[in-house]
């Protein structure tokens, strides 16, 4: 009987060692593809796929072109922006702009057209005509653009004529995928003229579309960790013990990693809805791992004296057994409240409900296969029953009941006046 209890021992322990070897290799396998993961920040992905609006736009870019613009401001704050000088770096900006890949039209001064009277009626010319006396360019350039202010002036050039506009078309991608490079390649170029005693500006669609790419990521980056050290006070002020701590941040890490793989595994994009779905996960699946380690600390604590490897793994056993059923239901009951949000015509919201689903059940499985596993690992060779107790509280705590007791009975009790001198006391003995 004893043999095959160290059999049943050993086999679990080895059992185990496999368990921890295969969800850990996919935890690194997921990092691995974390590398494919991509920022979609269009505001059109929110919209039904069938919506007769994307239709329309998806037939507009093809007839006139992309319909999105990139502002480029040039601006002189001490003068104006007609100067030969201003007028010679604004040439060289736009020819660059040219230039660059995936730009599909840029309009400046400096490229813009004029008409003039012919003697076939009118001609077409250059706006911006370069003579030898860059000073007389200068004075030209006023005259023309006075000759027609409203084809000019709020479009291409302000009213105080200071401020100059280079709007950039990109060429048309699905998903506006050229809009970073294009937006690069046009930091590059101003780059070069920030001696030049001008001042350069961004706007357009596509590059808030890229800024709100930048703030997706660096909310992934800080409130990923800042829910997880949140979370590791409530644990380690619970459980009182740094295997409390670490044990159900790993479970809920292998989640998390395991879910972001799957996304990059499918090509899934981050949106402003799924950036919700790791902090998500870090929030909600603690809970499953809190219950099983509170329950067996519960059982352990009960026992006396010191508990064999065999008394360990029975407790685990009882703790699971206990705790199995609701902690699945609430987790069943959460990811099917998440499901819900399938019938969403919106695409973005659809996939945050699978993913979230998704997170939850393997948060779930994590938590119940994790967990039980390191415990009986951990304790393989025993522990004391004491060593599951938690520890006498120091007597300040006790005063602190009391306190907690004449606030209550203040309260219950009606009296206003007390309220204040309550307040007070909470504030303290917190």
């Amino acid at each position: 009987m004893e043999s095959k209890k160290r059999k049943f021992g050993k086999n679990l322990f080895i059992l185990d060692i496999l368990t921890l070897i295969i969800i850990f290799g996919l935890a690194a396998a997921a990092v691995v593809l974390l590398h494919g993961l991509k920022v979609e920040n269009s505001v059109e992905i929110f919209m039904p796929d069938k919506s007769e609006a994307v239709h329309l736009n998806k037939e507009l870019e093809k007839t006139f072109g992309s319909q999105d613009i990139i502002f480029l401001t040039v601006e002189d704050k001490f003068g104006t922006i007609l100067s030969p000088e201003n007028l010679s770096v604004l040439e060289k900006i736009t020819s660059e702009i040219e230039d660059a890949p995936h730009v599909e039209e840029v309009f400046s001064l400096t490229n813009a057209d004029y008409i003039i009277s012919s003697e076939e009626g009118m001609s077409v010319v250059d706006l911006y005509q370069p003579e030898e006396d860059p000073f007389r360019t200068a004075v030209e350039m006023k005259r023309r653009l006075a000759d027609w202010p409203d084809l000019y002036k709020g479009v291409l050039i302000s009213e105080d004529l200071r401020l100059a506009s280079v709007m950039v078309r990109v060429e048309p991608s699905d998903n506006g995928g050229w809009n970073r490079e294009v937006t690069a390649d046009l930091k590059t170029i101003i780059g070069k003229y920030s001696g030049s005693g001008l001042t350069f500006s961004m706007g357009g669609t596509p590059v808030l579309h890229e800024a709100m790419s930048s703030y997706i990521i660096k909310d992934i980056i800080i409130l990923i960790p800042l829910a997880a050290v949140v979370i590791m006070v409530i644990l380690f002020f619970t459980f009182r013990r740094i295997e409390g701590v670490v044990y159900p941040l790993l479970s809920l890490g292998t989640a998390c990693l395991i879910t972001l793989g799957i996304m990059s595994l499918f090509h899934v994009t981050f949106t402003m809805a799924s950036l919700l779905v790791p902090v998500l996960l870090l929030v909600v699946g603690s809970a499953y791992g809190i219950h099983i380690l509170a329950h067996f600390y519960d059982l352990a604590a009960a026992e006396s004296g010191p508990l064999s490897g065999e008394n360990v793994r029975f407790l685990v056993k009882s703790s699971l057994k206990g705790v199995r059923l609701p902690v699945a239901l609430a987790g069943a009951t959460t990811a099917a409240g998440f499901i819900s949000l399938i019938t969403s015509p919106m695409a973005p919201f659809r996939m945050f409900s699978l993913l979230s689903a998704l997170g939850v059940t393997l948060s779930l499985l994590t938590s119940f296969l994790l967990i039980p596993a390191f415990l009986r690992l951990r304790y393989a060779r025993g522990a004391e029953a004491g060593h599951f107790r938690p520890s006498e509280k120091p007597k300040k705590n006790a005063k602190n009941h009391d306190v907690f007791s004449f606030l209550l009975l203040s309260v219950k009790k009606g009296k206003k006046p007390v309220l204040a001198v309550s307040s007070l006391l909470l504030i303290v003995t917190i």
